[in-house]
């Protein structure tokens, strides 16, 4: 039965029943649709399963070309997509059932039952904000391509920094989906559409349109998104071993390690990903970016002269008075948040140095950071930065994996008791605040950065582990 929710309501309520009859357009507020199914006497247990879901057949538009879900190449119509669903659902159950266990087991055995609940909570809403796509006119499943995007905080496709957090989850169980992600992204940059020098921020600022930016007019992050996308290619390229696909963007790789080089060592003022803390000059953490950037694009070129310059970056960033500060409690050096200040930062960006077998930095930074934070650490966790009052749950993870098993622990444990507090009523959110009135209140809800929480795995167990 279709109609108002309250005649639906009413109706069943009166009667038991609800008829197959329509009551007007379902489609707008307050509209519904209502199913009924009668079991008769019930003797003993009786399941009745229900098929719930969105039909967009006209799913993307990708730089003007309408993309289509991926299911369309193997069922034709709708009913026998359903058809489909209700067949293989004991099979789709118990797959889901068994990774369930997996996930608890080894998230267990690697930090802890609160680190098995909290990728837990977080494995569907990875997913959740993916798109599969193939074009609409050809259903060419050569074509395939993914579209993330950015929930909550905005509505951008394709974000760079949203897939970068996301990046130990697809590391861990699928590997390709970096690939499925980026290549949107890359064929635009090839293209020549977009005029700036840098890595654009995403490809469109309203889901589910991906029109780029031809103007040039995104959110700019131009260090951040450049030194991404070759971190993002290098760990692709190590998980599954094809160093193949990179090679038809050849034409563009060499202007980004450029820029990075002409540009990375002092950032001029602007933004990075936790843009809510407003642009920085001289961004520790983004000189650590172009650093690390440099080292995998060297990987990916095989040209030792970038991981060089991303050397010699680390060099003059790890000098006193320049990117680290002395800690008064610990007696060691730590990451500053922009040169020459006491002020500190989350410095999440040294991970996938260790993620990729990198040695851009000295391995000494990861154990002074991992001393240090315990000493910053508020009521709620550890913030962001020096000054804020919210935490990221991805960066922690990020920066968990590389600290010693105590630090690991205070990070885990404080974003559990976060997401179990019974402050918040929306979908996991990856900020939150750590300290003030607000402590233990989410922000954001449902981005698919809770990715970044399997960093913990990706470091100790590998690509393709789950």
């Amino acid at each position: 039965m279709s109609g108002p929710s309250e005649g639906t309501r009413a109706q069943f309520q009166a009667t038991g029943n609800l008829t197959a009859l329509s009551q007007g357009d379902t489609c707008q507020t307050g509209g519904s649709y209502g199913f009924a199914y009668r079991l008769g006497l019930i003797q003993k247990p009786a399941t009745v399963r229900y098929a719930v879901g969105v039909v967009r057949e006209d799913a993307i538009n990708y730089l003007g070309s309408p993309q289509t879900h991926y299911y369309r190449s193997q069922y034709s119509d709708i009913p026998s997509a359903v058809n489909h669903f209700f067949d293989d659902y004991d099979a789709a159950l118990k797959e889901s059932n068994d990774l369930d266990v997996s996930i608890e087991n080894t998230g267990t055995n690697l930090a802890g039952k609160n680190y098995s609940d909290i990728l837990a909570l977080s494995m569907r809403q990875v997913m959740g904000g993916i798109d599969l796509t193939i074009p609409a006119d050809t259903l060419n499943t050569s074509e395939v391509q993914a579209f993330i995007k950015e929930i909550s905080s905005d509505g951008n496709m394709n974000t760079v920094d949203i897939i970068y957090p996301a990046l130990p989850f697809f590391y861990v169980f699928a590997p390709e989906y970096i690939r499925l992600l980026l290549d949107p992204v890359l064929k635009y940059l090839k293209s020549g559409n977009y005029p700036n020098p840098w890595v654009v921020h995403d490809i469109g600022t309203n889901y589910p349109n991906a029109t780029g930016y031809d103007g040039g007019n995104d959110e700019r992050m131009p260090l951040e998104e450049t030194g991404n996308l070759f971190i993002l290619v290098d760990a692709y390229e190590k998980a599954t071993g094809d160093k193949t696909w990179a090679k038809q963007y050849d034409s563009i790789w060499t202007g980004y390690a450029v820029y990075l080089d002409n540009y990375g060592l002092y950032p001029s003022n602007q933004l990075s990903t936790t843009d809510g803390l407003g642009a920085f000059t001289n961004m520790t953490s983004l000189a650590i970016k172009a650093a690390v950037g440099l080292s995998a694009y060297s990987s990916i070129s095989g040209q030792q002269k970038w991981g060089g310059i991303g050397a010699a970056f680390a060099a003059t960033i790890l000098m006193p008075g320049i990117g680290t500060a002395n800690s008064s409690i610990t007696k060691l050096p730590y990451l500053d948040l922009t040169y020459g200040t006491k002020d500190w930062y989350l410095t999440f960006n040294l991970y996938p140095q260790a993620l990729l077998n990198l040695t851009t930095f000295p391995s000494s930074i990861f154990e002074s950071q991992s001393d240090f934070y315990p000493t910053v650490r508020s009521q709620g966790g550890v913030a962001i930065s020096s000054n804020a009052l919210w935490g990221k749950t991805d960066w922690d993870f990020w920066v968990a994996a590389t600290s010693s098993e105590k630090t690991m622990k205070m990070f885990v444990d404080d974003v559990w008791a976060y997401a179990s507090n019974k402050k918040n009523t929306q979908p996991f959110s990856d900020r939150y605040y750590v300290k003030g009135d607000k402590e233990g209140l989410a922000e954001f809800r449902a981005r698919p950065t809770v990715g970044a929480h399997w960093a913990i795995w990706a470091l100790v167990k590998g690509p393709n582990s789950g």
